[in-house]
C-alpha cells in the first residue's frame, strides 16, 4: 500500500489470501466529510464520516488494484 500526504489519495494491492471473493474494509485517516474517487470497489464515489473514514466492499479477485483519491483539493 502507498498513501500519499501531499494529495491524500491511497493505492493498495490486494489478495484474497484463500480464495477469492467480496471483503469488507474500512479506510480510516481521509478528512472528514471529503469525497473521494473510489477504483475497484463497486461504487465511483464515496464520502468519509465525520471521523474521515469510509466503509468498502471490495471484491477481490486474484490481485485486486484499490485506488482512493479526493475529488477536490483544498
Amino acid at each position: 500500500a502507498h498513501a500519499d500526504a501531499l494529495t491524500g489519495s491511497l493505492q493498495a494491492v490486494l489478495y484474497g489470501g484463500l480464495g477469492d471473493g467480496v471483503q469488507r474494509m474500512t479506510v480510516s485517516g481521509l478528512r472528514a466529510h471529503a469525497r473521494y474517487r473510489v477504483k475497484a470497489a463497486g461504487v465511483n464515489q464515496v464520502q468519509a464520516d465525520a471521523q474521515g473514514r469510509v466503509c468498502l466492499v471490495v471484491p477481490l479477485l486474484g490481485r485486486t488494484c484499490l485506488s482512493v483519491s479526493p475529488l477536490e483539493v483544498h
